[in-house]
């Protein structure tokens, strides 16, 4: 009987893009993993999330992700999680590289602290605005803005500096 391996477990080890050493996997989702990684030159840590096989598959998606993740490597916001890179993996797996964030989703901090200051709030609030404003000039709709994609990191003594995430599927318009 055949030892069947998922392509998540698959990563794990490899280099891919010929440069992002796959580590753990952090989590998964509806459109695909994401995992620890490592740049193989600089050893800088960051994210790597695989998009689902199935997307690679058909050439509108594939021409639709290359046209979006260009896009999202140019936004700079500092509330906007950075995209260094993108592309395919040797299996033709489409991937994006980003930025590795320390901190909690603000679905976690809701779940531990609600409710929250209203004052705090509204500093999540304006962050998010800042970053969808930016994205928006830009051509992009996030369509998954949820309190699991912001992200609450500790930058510089602020535990609570506001990351939007996941603009992996943003649309363009």
């Amino acid at each position: 009987r055949p030892i069947r391996v998922s392509i998540r477990e698959f990563l794990i080890g490899k280099v891919i893009g010929g440069r992002y050493e796959i580590g753990k996997l952090l989590g998964s989702g509806g459109f695909g993993s994401v995992f620890e990684a490592t740049h193989t030159t600089t050893g800088q840590r960051l994210v790597v999330k695989v998009l689902r096989a199935e997307m690679a598959s058909d050439p509108l998606q594939v021409r639709r992700f290359f046209n979006e993740a260009k896009t999202t490597c140019q936004l700079t916001h500092p509330h906007t999680v950075s995209v260094f890179d993108f592309g395919r993996t040797d299996s033709g797996q489409l991937f994006m590289a980003m930025e590795r964030l320390d901190g909690d989703e603000l679905a976690v901090v809701l779940k531990r602290e609600a409710p929250l200051e209203p004052l705090r709030v509204v500093r999540f609030a304006c962050a998010i605005l800042k970053s969808l404003a930016e994205a928006h000039a830009a051509g992009l709709v996030h369509r998954d803005l949820k309190p699991g994609n912001v992200f609450l990191c500790n930058v510089h003594g602020n535990g609570d500096f506001v990351k939007l995430i996941d603009f992996g599927i943003a649309k363009s318009y």
